[in-house]
This record gives structure tokens, C-alpha cells and sequence, in this order.
């Protein structure tokens, strides 16, 4: 994963990217147990926010001359499964400015913070994203201050309640 990230980084130093962090299951690891996920998903800023749409030729150009070969909704970067997920919205943006260095071997990185990779988890809210979630919060809670701050900021406390209220309901049992 050493090289890949290197690859990334080196995006980033040829302005193709504003920034990035490693987000996703992976992200998720850094602050539990480990869990099953196929690739690294890495959330980016273009370097061009505001446009309508988004030209990824010159990302694709690049990783073809670094080895990269496309695989469904990945790039295989030195034999590593790499998503790009351009940032979305304005939660997905913050967690990217807000993304912590790390050392990933001898590679200077930036991974997702632990309320970020949650609220994105419960932003998305697929089932394994839940999961993930609920097993995220038995291991390593996060400061329920500034969780409740950023879920109020990007309007997701309402989501949050009717998770939290199914996640705690009492099992029935069949009889």
C-alpha cells in the first residue's frame, strides 16, 4: 500500500488533486478491530470544486503511467484496489480538510477522523456501513460532545435518533 499512496501523494504535489485521506473500511480500522473490506477508499478534493461536472481523464491519464489498471469501480494500484471518491458534499469536504497525518509505513498520509468516517458511515447508511458503524461505537466511542455538534451541523440528528432508537430496541424472541 506503500507505493500506492505514494502515487497519490505525487498527485497531489502535481496539483491533479487539492487533497486527500484515506476514508472507508480502512479508515475504520485504524480505530477498531479489523473488518473485512476489498479496497482503500480514498475521498479527494478536485482541484476544481465548483465545476458541474467532473473530468476525470487527466486523474485516469496519470494512473495509467504509474501501472494502473481499472477494475469495476477501482483503480489496482501497485496490486492495491483503490476507489477515488471525489468529495460529494460538504460533510465528505470537511472530513477531508480535517483528516489526521498519519505514517503509513515510510509514506506521510491523512486518514479520516474517527466522528467523520462515523458520520459518513451514517450519512450513507448502507447496511454494512451500519454495521461497521455499530461496531465502531461499542469499540472506541467517540467525545459525544463534538459528535452531537457535527451531526447537528450536517443535519444528520435525526437519522442518528432512528438509528440509535432500532440499534436499542429490545429483541424479540420467537416463540
Amino acid at each position: 500500500m506503500e507505493k500506492a499512496l505514494k502515487i497519490l501523494n505525487e498527485m497531489k504535489r502535481k496539483k491533479l488533486i487539492s487533497a486527500y485521506a484515506i476514508g472507508g473500511g480502512v479508515a475504520a480500522i485504524r480505530y477498531m478491530e479489523s473488518v473485512l473490506t476489498y479496497d482503500v477508499d480514498i475521498f479527494f478534493i478536485p482541484t476544481t470544486p465548483d465545476a458541474l461536472l467532473l473530468d476525470m481523464t487527466p486523474l485516469i491519464e496519470f494512473l495509467k503511467t504509474k501501472g494502473g489498471k481499472a477494475d469495476k469501480e477501482c483503480v489496482i494500484l501497485e496490486g492495491v484496489p483503490v476507489q477515488l471518491i471525489p468529495a460529494y458534499n460538504d460533510l465528505v469536504v470537511d472530513a477531508v480538510n480535517k483528516a489526521e497525518p498519519v505514517m503509513y509505513g515510510k509514506v506521510k498520509t491523512r486518514i479520516l477522523r474517527k466522528e467523520h468516517v462515523l458520520a459518513i458511515m451514517l450519512q450513507t447508511g448502507r447496511p454494512k456501513d451500519l454495521l461497521r458503524m455499530g461496531q465502531l461505537f461499542e469499540q472506541a466511542p467517540p467525545a459525544m460532545a463534538g459528535w452531537i455538534r457535527l451531526l447537528k451541523k450536517y443535519g444528520l440528528i435525526e437519522k442518528w435518533k432512528r438509528y440509535w432508537e432500532k440499534a436499542n430496541e429490545p429483541r424479540k424472541t420467537v416463540r
